[in-house]
């Protein structure tokens, strides 16, 4: 039915043991806020990864969007090299399923493309993935069509010569099916913990991905 699927990793792939907003806030943005020169509280900081806040909102601060979450991926990768360290960086069981999956797989991230090669490659996920993207694709280029838009993964798309609707983009949450859609594709969620409710799609694991192939 599908020629290719593209996964989210955080969170759909891979999870951070114990990881809280708090401790990100802590390692990630305070950090970068002080090589910046500027300030951003708590409740911003999470105003701005949950996406109420839009990408460009750094630049209120005097920061330009780019430099600035260029520089949140310089501490992300920073903090997730210590999580690995720690032994905090876990993919999910049922990612087991990817093993016996026979489409093309490509993985992607709002994060960086830095940050999404570690965190597959600590899990020993990188090897099922054809190719890696992050959000700094071309210099965040695409830095206002991450997810729930779907700028980015046309972009994705298109370099690996892919029609929209042969593809399946599998996420965690409704801004990844969305995202999705928006990009002319199927989307499913995988809801593990049955959080969400509404207009989409959903699966509990990835193992059911194989009667959806």
């Amino acid at each position: 039915m599908f020629s290719a699927i593209i996964f989210d990793i955080d969170d759909t792939l891979v999870y951070y043991e114990n990881l809280n907003i708090e401790e990100w806030y802590e390692e990630v943005c305070l950090p970068s806020c002080e090589s910046l020169g500027i300030e951003i509280s708590l409740d911003d900081w999470n105003s701005l990864v949950s996406g109420k806040f839009s990408r460009d909102w750094p630049a209120k601060l005097g920061v330009d969007a780019k430099t600035f979450w260029k520089t949140i991926d310089e501490y992300n990768y920073k903090f997730r090299i210590k999580m690995g360290r720690q032994g905090r960086i876990k993919k999910y069981e049922d990612t087991d399923v990817l093993s016996k999956i026979d489409v093309k797989m490509i993985a992607y991230s709002v994060s960086s493309k830095k940050c999404a090669e570690f965190s597959l490659e600590i899990t020993s996920l990188r090897k099922f993935f054809y190719s890696v993207y992050g959000k700094d694709l071309d210099n965040y280029k695409f830095l206002m069509e991450l997810k729930p838009h779907g700028g980015l993964l046309r972009e994705i798309l298109r370099r690996e010569n892919i029609s929209p609707s042969d593809c399946l983009v599998i996420g965690d949450s409704p801004r990844d099916y969305f995202a999705g859609i928006a990009a002319g594709c199927s989307a499913i969620i995988v809801d593990r913990e049955n959080k969400y409710q509404g207009d989409f799609k959903k699966i509990e694991n990835l193992w059911e991905l194989i009667s959806l192939l």
